[in-house]
């Protein structure tokens, strides 16, 4: 499950929407691994030509931004405990009711009980809402306030076996609890227990084959609306390898299958890819590529929708000071009726710091959808401003 979104209900298009921003529920992790407080702040201005991201009918507006990323780290022996809270607070200068203030709290415990044993126990709480333009919910301009929701999440693993030794196990157990708080959208509510074991095996000295299997039982809580309860089941083999010609990554490619309880909704299967490599050509130059195949719940009338995502980010230092992010990607999303969607998103991000207390960014983005769908197809350019801030250590 290393590709779970934090943010349930996030969607492909959304994942590159705002380059260079800080994307609540992704750690900012701090520039050193020691114990200690590690605060920072980013204020943001982003102009947002298409902030409804309509087909029509556009409308843009000019949106500040205040968003705090607190880290407190603590150690133990071989043992670390880490905890974090993320903020976003936005205020939009026209558009009121697109404000928000989105919370992300979260304690990781990582435990290293023997020389081939540890354990890794976190447990979160995120209070956000969906971008409008998310992929899996009617398009077009339906509601007043975007859908709002909050979820509790606890997760563990177990791992056996070191990266270095022949063989490695793992053991993954996730519970999920969403809930949706505004809109009429409570039938999206949902429990979600997963269940994903890992087992890792040296073929090289720096690579490893990997077979996977994970099964998730997906509970919707008022079933009475729309039983929409589904079991999905995952089977993956792949590769991890480390520092080979200066390229690291992981890939597993398998099948997915999805089957709901009720007989009115149409069941899904495909195949299933996850997959991230990263290659540092030089040490102030590295590419990251990443490819996502899986299937999806929705809010439509189709029963789930499976998305593809091939991304390519760039990051690339001109000097100890100046640095460039580049990134672009490519995705559909295919329902189980006739709807599909063509997925575009582009940005590009200069970075300057000032202090070592402070960095200076500005960023441009560009997101596309192309549907079959009445009203869903739009295009959206975002503008931004923003300083980081660190308390001197």
């Amino acid at each position: 499950m290393e590709m779970n979104n934090r943010k349930t209900g996030t969607t492909v298009i959304v994942m590159g929407m705002m380059l260079g921003a800080s994307s609540l529920g992704q750690a900012q992790t701090p520039e050193t691994d020691l114990p200690g407080f590690y605060p920072s702040v980013e204020l943001a201005y982003k102009h947002d030509d298409n902030i409804f991201r309509q087909e029509n009918n556009e409308e843009s507006d000019d949106i500040f931004s205040v968003s705090p990323d607190l880290v407190w780290r603590w150690f133990l022996g071989k043992h670390r405990l880490t905890a974090e809270y993320l903020g976003d607070y936005a205020t939009y200068d026209t558009n009121d009711d697109e404000n928000y203030d989105d919370h992300f709290l979260s304690a990781d415990l990582l435990l290293d009980l023997t020389p081939k044993f540890n354990v890794d126990l976190q447990a979160n709480y995120n209070r956000g809402h969906e971008a409008r333009g998310s992929s899996g919910i009617l398009p077009g301009n339906v509601s007043t306030k975007p859908n709002e929701w909050k979820e509790s999440r606890l997760f563990g693993q177990l791992t056996y076996g070191r990266r270095i030794a022949n063989a490695q196990f793992q053991l993954d157990l996730e519970a999920k609890d969403l809930e949706y708080t505004n809109n009429n959208q409570d039938f999206r509510d949902r429990d979600t227990d997963s269940v994903a074991g890992r087992f890792f095996y040296k073929i090289a000295p720096k690579t490893s084959a990997i077979l996977e299997a994970e099964h998730r039982d997906i509970d919707y809580t008022n079933s009475a609306i729309r039983d929409l309860d589904s079991t999905e089941r995952y089977y993956r083999v792949g590769l991890r390898w480390e520092a080979t010609y200066k390229t690291t990554g992981e890939l597993k490619v398998g099948r997915f299958e999805k089957d709901f309880d009720s007989a009115a909704e149409e069941d899904n299967d495909g195949v299933s890819v996850v997959g991230k490599v990263t290659w540092e050509p030089r040490t102030y130059s590295r590419f990251t590529f990443t490819a996502l195949r899986q299937p999806n719940e929705t809010a439509t009338a189709d029963s789930s929708y499976t998305s593809e995502l091939v991304s390519a980010d760039w990051q690339h230092d001109f000097s100890s000071r100046v640095s460039l992010n580049a990134n672009i990607s490519d995705g559909t999303d295919d329902y189980t009726g006739t709807r599909e969607d063509d997925l575009f998103n582009a940005g590009l991000g200069l970075n300057y710091k000032m202090r070592r207390w402070l960095d200076l960014g500005v960023a441009y983005n560009y997101s596309e959808r192309d549907s079959n769908a009445p009203t869903a197809s739009f295009d959206d350019n975002i503008f931004m401003l923003r300083a980081t801030l660190r308390l001197p250590r």
